[in-house]
């Protein structure tokens, strides 16, 4: 009975399911993206825009990886400082190309910004 009554106001408040893509294309509308998909952008900017952001995104994540690796030799170094060094150096090394990758994307974002390049999407 308590299953009844808790269910009860959703079948009531059923509706038909193609109006749940009309509210999300007005949605979607409203936040101010294109809805229509016969417009939709598929220029060389907008793939050279992909492919950068791909292509910093998978850089950060290989350098991310390597810095783990570095501090995962540092942990099982017991000691040995030869090990050790290894490990600072691959760290260091991981840390500076994390530093390069975002500057990469500050300064894609900063042109994007700067000459208004439409079709580019910013990271």
């Amino acid at each position: 009975m308590c299953l009844l009554l808790a269910t009860l106001p959703l079948v009531s408040l059923a509706e038909d399911p193609g109006s749940l893509g009309n509210l999300l294309n007005q949605a979607g509308e409203g936040a101010g993206y294109n809805t229509d998909p016969e417009l939709a952008r598929t220029g060389v900017a907008m793939v050279a825009g992909s492919v950068a952001r791909v292509f910093i995104s998978l850089l950060g994540v290989i350098f991310m990886a390597y810095i783990i690796y570095g501090g995962f030799l540092w942990m099982t170094a017991a000691g040995n400082e030869e090990r050790v060094s290894k490990a600072r150096k691959i760290i260091r090394d991981g840390v500076i190309g994390i530093v390069v990758i975002l500057s990469a994307a500050g300064i894609y974002v900063l042109v994007l910004k700067a000459f208004s390049i439409s079709g580019f999407e910013g990271l």
